[in-house]
């Protein structure tokens, strides 16, 4: 039996489960860090250690020369904990980019996203600009979702002077085919054509390889802007940039997979 989920506006008393969501969300099963690892190592055989592997292993066993011989096994033996290492620097990274949001904006949720209580509903908030978090719980209590929009204002740049960021979207594997992500998703947008004199586009950064998060933007009428490099920690990423304007909007109620950190 699926589990009664409400999606609304984050109360402080959600701040511990919705750290523990973006948590799991970056290293739990299925998670941001799972889809980089089976990126990275499907590259790194593809690209480095598989021909590497091979040609050493051609060297080690074709070659009559013993110190060329020597070279093949040598090479072959060193790629095996290369690959092991790589791997390890993408979990850390994603580590770092994780604790980074934790001690940054969500430090502070309603400070970071300008969230005020309602005066006539005890425990309740509401946003008061074109800033908003919101998260989805179950009955018990428990963060399931979380997703937030930050008003950024550029006035020098003409281009981005309206630009509402799409961030800290996060989904919990068990709930993932409810269409909980939709919800969330949808409780931005419609929160953001709201304040259309300030916000009228919205723009996002996901990473090359979840191509899930990226279908489900793209369904949603989000078009790529641009792609470039970035390092975090010791490893390189691909920065996919996504931006859609509002009068482009689709309102989707549900989809079938909700991956999208």
């Amino acid at each position: 039996m699926a589990p009664s989920i409400t999606c609304r506006v984050y109360q402080p008393q959600d701040q511990l489960g919705v750290i523990a969501q973006f948590r799991q969300g970056f290293l739990g099963p299925g998670s941001a860090t799972d889809f980089a690892l089976k990126f990275t190592l499907q590259r790194s055989l593809t690209h480095y250690a598989g021909p590497v592997i091979v040609g050493g292993s051609l060297l080690a066993f074709v070659s009559k020369n013993k110190p060329v011989k020597l070279l093949g096994v040598l090479t072959v033996i060193m790629s095996i904990p290369a690959a092991a290492f790589y791997q390890r620097v993408v979990r850390k990274s994603f580590g770092q980019y994780m604790n980074g949001c934790i001690e940054t904006d969500m430090k502070d949720i309603c400070k970071s996203y300008h969230l005020s209580p309602l005066m006539d509903k005890d425990g309740e908030y509401a946003t008061t600009g074109p800033n908003g978090f919101w998260v989805a719980v179950t009955d018990t209590g428990k963060v399931v979702g979380c997703i937030a929009l930050e008003y950024q204002s550029h006035p020098s740049q003409q281009a981005l002077s309206r630009t509402g960021v799409l961030k800290r979207f996060s989904v919990d594997p068990s709930v993932r085919t409810l269409g909980i992500g939709s919800t969330l998703f949808n409780m931005l947008l419609e929160h953001a054509k709201k304040h259309k004199s300030e916000v009228d586009s919205i723009f996002l950064e996901t990473t090359e390889h979840q191509a899930v998060a990226r279908s489900f933007y793209e369904h949603r009428g989000f078009h790529l802007e641009r792609q470039d490099l970035f390092t975090q920690g010791r490893a390189l990423w691909g920065l996919v940039t996504f931006t859609m304007r509002l009068d482009s909007f689709r309102h989707w109620v549900q989809i079938s997979d909700d991956r999208i950190v």
